[in-house]
């Protein structure tokens, strides 16, 4: 089961996007699952 945690804020997507940082938020994911 994926930790809630690692789930970006689906309405704040858009906006991460236009800022670039949704890759971040993808690459915290990433390290959550790893840890």
């Amino acid at each position: 089961m994926a930790k809630p945690s690692c789930v970006p804020n689906t309405y704040n997507q858009e906006n991460q996007q236009i800022n670039g940082t949704l890759q971040d938020e993808k690459k915290k994911c990433r390290k959550s699952e790893d840890a």
